[in-house]
């Protein structure tokens, strides 16, 4: 995970190409897709807490599975490969040692969710 200082919070090329798809006169396409990581990721780390307290190694690997996919999805890059890891470490049915990970999960949400908002209010 130390390679993640050295990677992007969100890849604005990805962002880029996601702008490419707006239709003229719709409501902005990547504003909606941030709202729904705003919306959605909570849970989802809500869910690998439970996760990591119940020893479930299956609910831990969907849900940072689906947590990957979202934050991928936005180029959030640092949110995606913490949330890959932790869906390799619970794929061997092992939860034990993602703690740090899950915390590391909030932690890069929490930063990708500033910077994407800071890309939608200034408008690609």
């Amino acid at each position: 995970m130390s390679e993640l200082a050295y990677t992007l919070i969100v890849d604005v090329e990805t962002l880029a190409m996601l702008r490419q798809a707006q239709i003229p006169g719709e409501p902005d396409f990547v504003a909606e897709l941030v709202e729904a990581l705003a919306i959605e990721a909570p849970e989802l780390l809500a869910q690998m807490r439970g996760a990591l307290l119940s020893h479930n190694a299956v609910t831990l690997r969907r849900a940072a599975h689906s947590l990957k996919s979202a934050a991928g999805n936005l180029g959030a890059r640092r949110l995606r490969d913490v949330c890959e890891a932790l869906e390799l470490m619970a794929s061997s049915g092992d939860t034990s040692g993602a703690d740090p990970l899950v915390e590391r999960a909030q932690h890069e949400y929490d930063q990708a969710l500033v910077a994407l908002n800071a890309e939608v209010l200034a408008g690609g």
